[in-house]
């Protein structure tokens, strides 16, 4: 059976996209729920010790992401996805947390290794760039709160595309997403 997590934007998400089997799904919602935990202390971290050349990396992976999305270039996007959250991880300090963040990637890589989120829905580069925006600004609260606000939004998108059987498709149709997370 299908474990839900319960966020603080009110949502309930249950990610069971039929070809991961229950097993791997499970797996996938407690990587979210420690995601939902920790990535937040990674940004406020990171707030409080990037040096210039982490913070100027961190905003290049958001620009990046933001210029992949224009072009829908989705394996591009996840790379600077994924590059971005190592950044911050790698700014905080803190080795232990950017073991959390190999063994998420590895894992979301097998998930994804038969078709990915190829989904302008999807795609959260001006979230990510507000807590680019926040770690320049030296504001860890700010960075948490992005971060928090960041994860919302990608757990309401993936739920909202898992319910329509899209969100691990490469030849997914546009999902619209019209309501919004409760902040």
């Amino acid at each position: 059976m299908d474990e839900e997590l319960s966020s603080r934007s009110g949502l309930i998400i249950s990610f069971a996209p039929s070809h991961l089997g229950s097993g791997r799904a499970t797996t996938l919602t407690r990587f979210w729920k420690l995601a939902r935990a920790i990535e937040p202390l990674i940004a406020r971290l990171a707030a409080e010790r990037a040096d210039a050349a982490a913070v100027e990396f961190i905003e290049s992976c958001a620009a990046k992401m933001k210029e992949s999305k224009e072009r829908a270039a989705w394996d591009e996007y996840l790379e600077a996805d994924m590059a971005f959250h190592f950044a911050l991880a790698d700014a905080a300090c803190n080795p232990i947390l950017n073991q959390f963040l190999i063994l998420l990637r590895n894992f979301l890589r097998q998930i994804f290794s038969t078709g990915h989120p190829a989904n302008p829905a999807f795609t959260s580069p001006d979230d990510h760039a507000q807590v680019a925006a926040a770690v320049r600004a030296r504001n860890p609260t700010a960075a948490r709160d992005a971060m928090e606000r960041l994860l919302s939004n990608a757990e309401y998108q993936l739920r909202a595309m898992a319910q329509v059987g899209l969100a691990f498709s490469r030849s997914a149709a546009p999902v619209s997403v019209t309501e919004e997370p409760n902040r």
